[in-house]
This record gives structure tokens, sequence and C-alpha cells, in this order.
């Protein structure tokens, strides 16, 4: 009896609910438009907090800003058009009877039709004479379950680990393996970002770095981010996260068909057993699709042998002493230098070397590398955007910054 007591009162509660708004005044017009135009000034508030941030660049900055007061200015036209006065009589008030007893008939036939259904369906589905169970005691999905719960260990486990010896580079990157089992992107951003700020400045950490900042920003690849991949293309141009990244930005930059390309490249140097190949296969055929492209196949690499192109073991460098670990950097950074010597035109390849070059604390290599980069740039008006990062670059490392 109790049971039917408290389910008669739930559906009393849900039936009002549900029959208020129609029982009550509708809220006034102005007060409407009002909240309306309040929340755009938020928006663009808001806008200006994610500039600040580094979440969006200048350019989509203003995009945002644009469309946020294209609204507000729709907004304010329907206030004026809303406060004039009719043309005619027809555009008056309607006379006769309130709705109000209107409104009251239609509410009684809602809540009606709430109880009869609930009631309804509950003698169709539901199980009235089974006693109820402690929500601890129910079934719950063991896999996930033990799967958060060894997750959830594990972080305990790496933190205490690293208040005791905090220079330990292998239980930082653990650390963010496990934040981002736990889908905690944030922290998981800041545990690879301590690796790398320790030392371990290796591509797959850096791009593990970068790839949780694109997840806790819903998937937008925020300046920070992009730079990230960037200096992993420096070290290693054949990336395959930061390329399939690289793509992701240019098409938020409204550069779609670069990015279809930057994408089909990619596809050509991924194994068709790579277990993210079928997300870079959904991005391509959407974006083909979009834009109207026909695709007859999408490109694949043979099998993998090994590591894939760009994978490094973080936990084997985190192995290696200092020494060991520089030269391992300085060896990647070596292949650059080395392909540019055949290619000395190349003026982003030098300026992506003498980047890595003040990373590595070299600044004189990095100074012959800018200044190589300059020299490509000879030919170019002074406007280009390579020569002005070249001559930046050498400002900067010239003052000390």
């Amino acid at each position: 009896m109790t049971f039917w007591l408290v389910a008669a009162a739930m559906t009393a509660v849900v039936a009002a609910a549900l029959a208020w708004p129609l029982l009550g005044k509708s809220r006034q017009a102005d007060e409407r438009r009002a909240y309306d135009r309040q929340v755009y000034r938020d928006q663009l508030a808001e806008v200006e907090r994610d500039l600040a941030r580094g979440v969006l660049t200048p350019g989509q900055a203003d995009a945002a800003r644009l469309e946020i007061k294209r609204r507000l200015l729709a907004s304010q036209d329907r206030d004026e058009r809303n406060n004039r006065k009719p043309d005619s009589p027809s555009s008056a008030k309607p006379t006769g009877k309130p709705a109000s007893s209107g409104r009251a008939l239609l509410a009684g036939v809602v809540s009606l039709i709430v109880a009869a259904s609930a009631f309804g369906l509950y003698l169709e589905l539901g199980s009235p004479g089974v006693p109820g169970r402690p929500y601890a005691q129910r079934p719950q999905q063991p896999e996930r379950q033990q799967a958060t719960e060894a997750a959830l260990a594990r972080v305990a486990e790496l933190r205490e680990r690293l208040e005791e010896d905090p220079a330990d580079l292998r239980a930082w990157v653990n650390l963010g393996d496990a934040y981002r089992a736990l889908q905690r992107y944030q922290d998981a951003a800041e545990s690879y970002r301590q690796a790398l700020a320790r030392g371990l400045a290796l591509p797959d950490v850096i791009a593990d770095y970068a790839e949780m900042l694109v997840a806790s920003n819903d998937g937008q690849v925020v300046p920070a981010a992009r730079e990230a991949f960037a200096v992993v293309r420096r070290v290693d141009p054949g990336n395959l996260r930061a390329r399939f990244y690289e793509a992701a930005a240019l098409e938020q930059e409204g550069r779609r068909q670069e990015a279809l390309d930057l994408w089909l490249a990619v596809a050509a140097d991924t194994p068709a057993d790579v277990p993210w190949r079928p997300i870079l296969e959904n991005q391509i055929r959407r974006l083909a699709g979009e834009l109207e492209v026909t695709l007859e196949t999408i490109p694949t690499a043979p099998p993998a042998q090994g590591a894939a192109p760009g994978t490094v073991d973080p936990g084997m460098v985190a192995d290696m002493s200092p020494q060991e670990r520089q030269a391992f950097i300085e060896s990647m950074v070596s292949r650059l230098a080395s392909r540019l010597e055949d290619n000395p035109d190349d003026a982003d390849g030098w300026l992506r070397l003498g980047r890595a070059y003040r990373v590595l604390g070299r600044p004189e290599d990095a100074r012959q590398a800018f200044e190589k980069a300059l020299a490509a740039t000879a030919g170019r008006p002074e406007g280009d955007s390579t020569r002005q990062a070249a001559q930046r670059a050498l400002s900067d490392l010239e003052a000390g910054r």
C-alpha cells in the first residue's frame, strides 16, 4: 500500500509540473527579449576570456564576435518591429472569452494522460511484487567498474610515488595514462606536462600532452596544442598523430581541402591494422562527402613491421641516464639537420631546426639555422610569414628571450 501512495504522490508532482505552465501566465515578451540580449552579451564576454586563455585564435575570436553581434542586432530589429503600432484593426488583440478556462481544461487533460500512461506502463513493464534491493547490492557492469577501480588505484599509487620522488619521469607519464583512462583529460595533460618540464621531451610524450589539450577542449585543436604538435613535427616530420591533428586544425580554420589532402597523406602512411585507422577513414569520408569529392579508395600502408612511424617507448627512454636521454633526443634533431643539408632551400625546415636547437639549449646552432631560414627566404616579400618568423626568432635570440 505504501508503494502505491508514494507512486501516486510522484505522479501528482510530475503532472503538476507539466500543468503549471499551462495554468500560469506566460512570460512577458519583453522579459524574454531582454534575457536573449543578456545571453549574447555574456557570449561576447566568454569569447574575450577564451581569447585571453589561448583557446581561440584572434581570427576565430573575430568570427565568433561577428556572429554574436549579428544575432544581437537581429534581436533588436525584432524588438523595434514588435513595438510598432498596428497599421489596422486586424492586428489588435482579439476579444472574447479569456483563455484561462481553455488552459485549465488542457492542463487537466495533460494531467490525466500522464497519470494514466504512467499507471499503464508500470503494470505492463514493472514488477510491483519484487522486493527492493540496496544500490550497493545491485549488479554493476563488471568490466567497466573493474577498469575504473584499477585506474583509480593506479592514480593513488603513482601520486604517492611522485610525492616521494617528483623526478620519476616514468611515473609522470604513467599518471597521465591513468588519468586518460579515467577521461580526466586536464589532469592527464598536466601530468604529461610535468614529464616534459623535467626533461622527457620525446615526440610521443609531447603528442600525448597536445592530444589531452584537444580532448579537454571538446576536440578543438587550441593554439597551445597546435604548437606542441608543431614541435613534434620539427623532430619527427612523419609523426602520424601530429599530422592527423594538423589536418583537424586546418579544417577548423576553414581550410577543408587542405585538411582532406593531409588526411589522405596520413592514410597512405597508416597500416590497415592500426587501431585508430577507422577514425581516420571516417574523418576522410565525412569531409570528402561535404566537399562532394569522389573517393574510389582510401590509400593505406603495408602492415606495420614493429613500431609505427614516430612511436617511441617513453618507459624505455625514462630508464636512460640523463646523458643517454640527451643523446637520444639530439639524434632525432640530427636527422632533421641531415635532411636539410640535402635541401637547403627549405626555409620552414631551417626554422623548425632552429627552434629545436633552442629547446636543446644550443643557441649558436639555433642562430645559424635561423640565418639559413632567412637566407632561404631572400627572394620572398617582406610580408612572408616564414621570413618574418625567422627575423623574430633571431631578434628574440639576440635579446635572450
